[in-house]
């Protein structure tokens, strides 16, 4: 069963927080959770210093371990993860709350 993770929806283009006539946006932000975890780098969340995968690091880096790192944040982040792997040098993955 799939849980709806509703939270502030941030803009997509610019980062900040999405406002639509005066009013923060609330919606399903299972993905967007996903994106930030990905990109964070280990100490960019304050609260939680030691989340993030840091991907712009594997864009230079040979290790294979990416796709492993991957399952293991959204794993500590609470998802159930029924796939994540790399294919052809893009990552797929299947993870929900």
């Amino acid at each position: 069963m799939r849980k709806i993770m509703n939270d502030f929806t941030l803009d997509t283009s610019s980062g900040d927080l999405k406002i639509v006539n005066g009013d923060f946006v609330l919606s399903d932000c299972t993905f967007q959770h996903q994106r930030l975890l990905i990109l964070a780098s280990k100490g960019d969340i304050k609260l939680r210093p030691l989340v993030g995968v840091d991907g712009f690091m594997y864009l230079h880096d040979h290790k294979k371990t990416f796709s492993r790192d991957v399952r293991v944040e959204f794993i500590k982040d609470g998802m159930q993860v029924n796939a994540c792997y790399d294919f052809n040098g893009k990552l797929i993955y299947d993870a929900n709350y």
